[in-house]
């Protein structure tokens, strides 16, 4: 793997896997198909999750009647509603904990070939509608609506689309054979905001924000919708070992590592994870 693919966002792979099909006509429908296939196999993996997880905790209930774990991870609705939360959970409308991260793959996997095509023609207007998108919904809010239970999906794709595009154009961008220009003043940004972090964790700063009297989805430490704290984060991190070669020769692997095995299997990794975790 070469060193400018480590500039880490989701879309990455999107880009180091499709970039030189972008500019061969008949290969569109073959992005089209392949990507879709890949969110049908998403969709299954989340439900195969899903109900994996329902069975253990109707199991755990049925036989110590504990009635805590029926509340807990959005459970209880397939108790008391279980048709209108079987057809909610199919439609992403009903997302348990801990199995509401793949619905947002699924979306960016869908919309993934337009997203493509659009960067092969002009990447500036594609940044620029994406972060226009992503200011406007974590400015007011917007995010698809979960139902029955009244709230917002716990992964804005509204929000985090910016991050797989942001992380689709760096590649292309890459890919073509173009450079930073400004490594030095992205080096110390990146660095800087990193120790920041560090310091900020390290030493509990959370009150600071309360004292500006600042409160936003953009500002707060908020996942739905992507809060600048960790986009800054991501990005800094990725820089640094994007523009410092020692650093990523440093963590780099052989294809035959099993941290790179696993990357490879990613998906059965993140379901087994994910079901083990239900257990704790």
């Amino acid at each position: 793997m070469q060193r400018k693919s480590l500039f880490c966002f989701p879309g990455v792979s999107l880009g180091l896997r499709f970039h030189a099909c972008l500019h061969q006509e008949e290969s569109f429908t073959f992005i089209v198909r392949k990507l879709w296939k890949r969110a049908f196999q998403l969709y299954q993996a989340h439900l195969f999750t899903t109900f994996a997880t329902l069975s253990l905790f109707f199991g755990v209930f049925l036989l110590w009647r504990t009635e805590n774990f029926l509340e807990m991870h959005n459970v209880g609705l397939f108790f008391t509603q279980p048709f209108l939360a079987f057809i909610s959970t199919l439609s992403f409308g009903h997302q348990l904990g801990y199995n509401n991260i793949l619905p947002l793959y699924i979306v960016l996997m869908f919309f993934a070939s337009f997203v493509l095509y659009l960067s092969c023609k002009r990447q500036g207007l594609l940044l620029l509608l994406s972060f226009t998108l992503y200011v406007i919904c974590g400015f007011y809010k917007i995010a698809p609506p979960s139902y029955p239970i009244q709230g917002k999906w716990f992964l804005n794709p509204l929000s985090w689309q910016f991050l797989f595009i942001l992380g689709l154009t760096s590649t292309l961008f890459l890919k073509q054979g173009r450079k930073i220009t400004i490594q030095p003043v992205l080096v110390v940004f990146s660095a800087g905001y990193l120790l920041l972090s560090l310091l900020w964790v390290r030493f509990k700063w959370w009150g600071v924000l309360g004292w500006l009297h600042w409160s936003s989805p953009l500002i707060d430490f908020n996942k739905t919708f992507l809060s600048l704290p960790r986009l800054l984060h991501i990005i800094a991190l990725s820089s640094l070992f994007l523009c410092l070669p020692r650093l990523y020769n440093l963590f780099h692997v052989s294809e035959q590592n099993p941290l790179a095995i696993l990357g490879r299997h990613s998906l059965p990794v993140f379901v087994t994870g994910t079901i083990f975790a239900m257990f704790g």
